[in-house]
Order: structure tokens, then sequence, then C-alpha cells
């Protein structure tokens, strides 16, 4: 016998569906996308009109093709919401470059990303949504290939040097090296160089590391672990 719980459960996603079904009908460009892809039925499942309305602005976006939000939302990992937050201008020069962007954007609240053609020591500049005006300098880093902690200060560096050597200040630092975790990341950034000589002397006012677990973030006031 059924319980109460259940079968409310059970009407609510009777309703989502209903009312996505009735968002596909006015959406082909979506109904395309998840015929092409079945294995993405399950966001429009659990997400109902919402998704529906989600994947149809992202599937306009300029540049935006089925493949590209296909990887990005499965080989990535990134949310739709991570996706809609931040607009992505310019070409990246490498491939890691593009979900950085989008997953530092997020972590940002959202905004508009610049890729710049060639890079000295930064990638691109960010204007926050909340921010009017503001146009931060961003340097973006993939750490997949590191194996230890001690190379980290040397590649963040390195990027330091190039954009202070073209009068940039003030930048954000972004790399992802998920091979460590965020306690491992902190303790190694309080007492190591990323601290004492990058972020208090170089070019980078911030620096944003993605953990296995999290987030480390290292300002000049010092550093903190965000879940």
């Amino acid at each position: 016998m059924p319980t109460i719980d259940a079968l409310k459960d059970f009407a609510d996603q009777f309703k989502r569906v209903s009312e996505a079904a009735t968002k596909l009908d006015e959406n082909a460009n979506v109904v395309t996308f998840l015929v092409n892809n079945r294995n993405l039925v399950k966001f429009v499942l659990d997400g109902g009109a919402k998704t529906v309305d989600d994947l149809a602005t992202l599937l306009r976006r300029p540049g935006m093709t089925q493949d590209l939000l296909v990887n990005l939302l499965t080989k990535e990992s990134l949310t739709i919401s991570e996706i809609r937050s931040t607009i992505v201008k310019g070409v990246p020069a490498e491939t890691h470059e593009l979900p950085e962007a989008i997953r530092f954007g997020a972590l940002e609240g959202g905004g508009e990303f610049e890729f710049f053609g060639n890079s000295q020591g930064v990638e691109g500049v960010f204007r926050p949504t909340n921010k009017q005006g503001v146009e931060t300098p961003v340097s973006l880093k993939s750490f997949h290939d590191v194996s230890s902690l001690g190379s980290l200060p040397r590649e963040i560096r390195r990027n330091s040097n190039q954009a202070q050597a073209v009068g940039i200040e003030n930048a954000i630092f972004y790399g992802e090296p998920i091979q460590f975790n965020t306690n491992q990341l902190a303790d190694f950034a309080t007492n190591g160089p990323i601290y004492q000589q990058i972020v208090q002397d170089g070019a980078f006012s911030k620096i944003i590391l993605k953990g296995s677990d999290g987030i480390v973030e290292i300002t000049r006031s010092g550093v903190r672990i965000i879940k």
C-alpha cells in the first residue's frame, strides 16, 4: 500500500513531466537535442519546465552547439544553472579553459567571461552580473597532470610574472588541482610560497583552487575553505 508521501511524490513528478511536455511542444530545438541525446532526458524529468526553458536558452546562444552542450553537461559535469550563469565570449586557446571559465563565473555569481586572443599570464576578463562596470583579469590553469603540491607555486608564479610584465595587477587566478583535497591545498597555501610570495607580492589579488571536495580561496587577508 503506497504511503501518502509516496503518492505526493508521484503527483509532483507527474506534474513536472506534464509541464515539461507542454514546454517541449513550444521548443523544437530542445526536442531535437533530447532525441539525439536520450541520456540527458533525466535532466528534464528532474527539473521540469524550467529545465526545458534553460536548455532552449542555452541552445540559442551564439557558438553553443549540441555537441558542446553535451560535453559540458556530461564530460565536464557542469550543471545547467552553472552554464547559464556565465556568457562566454571569444575563443579559448585551450580546451580546458572553457569549462574552467564557466565554473569560475558560476562561483563569482555569474556574469560574462571574455577570452583574449593572445594572453600574457591571463586568459581573459570577467564582468560580474552583480557589479556593473567591473572588469577583472582572470588567469586559468589546468593542473590535471600535476602529481605534487610543490609544482603548484611554479605554475602560478609563471602566470603572475607574465601578467606583471605587461602591467596587469589585481587579477584573479583560477585553477583546478582536483587530485588534492581542500585540506591539503589550504595547508600548503598557508605554509608555502603560494600565500607568502605570490598573493602578497604578485599580480593576483585572489587565487581560487578547486579541489576534490570544494574550493580554497587565497587572498591577501588569508586562506579559507569553501565547501
